[in-house]
């Protein structure tokens, strides 16, 4: 009796493994801020600006996306991952957005100029870069602008947006236009 017992448990221990085994896993999707594709005739050039690397908080340089889920608290995605780190992401679109906005300039990123040719500086710090569990997209942080003497202007930037659908890609699609927005109020203090 007590064998068949026994041979009872280990199939039904099978069949648990088994069906565990089987669960189908969640896709994983891999997101991308795009960079501006537009190409710009650069001709009577003003000065070069040098984008710096962007520095951005611990948290944001994770492969899962983050969604803030109340006071304090971040959920980095499981299933939801940047295509490439967080940094050079932001890096290279706002490097593709000046260069864009600022035909009369120069635009180099830190990846491939010498600093050494730069006639100005702009480096970015982003503390936040995220999503709402109440659909809104979220880009804090500041940003300076330098030539060879030192800083000549720092500035603090709270950037927010509704998404206009629920879900990763429009979470994405709401972090690239706050890149936009940051892109041109350093091109608007370039300017002044």
């Amino acid at each position: 009796m007590s064998h068949l017992i026994s041979r009872c448990f280990a199939g039904i221990v099978v069949l648990l493994l088994t069906a565990c085994a089987t669960e189908p896993m969640p896709e994983t999707h891999y997101y991308l801020l795009e960079s501006n594709p537009s190409t710009v005739a650069k001709s009577d050039i003003r000065a070069v600006i040098g984008v710096s690397e962007v520095t951005a908080a611990t948290y944001i340089n994770n492969s899962g996306i983050a969604i803030r889920t109340g006071d304090n608290r971040i959920k980095l995605a499981n299933y939801h991952l940047w295509a490439e780190q967080p940094d050079y992401a932001i890096t290279r679109v706002l490097f593709s957005e000046l260069n864009y906005r600022l035909p009369d300039f120069r635009v180099e990123n830190s990846f491939n100029h010498r600093s050494s040719d730069w006639n100005y500086v702009i480096s970015t710090q982003v503390d936040q870069f995220h999503g709402t569990e109440d659909g809104q997209a979220v880009l804090t942080g500041y940003w300076q602008l330098k030539d060879q003497h030192g800083v000549l202007s720092s500035h603090r930037f709270s950037l927010q947006t509704e998404l206009e659908l629920p879900g990763y890609d429009a979470l994405i699609a709401a972090l690239r236009q706050l890149l936009t927005r940051l892109a041109e109020q350093q091109v608007a203090e370039i300017r002044s």
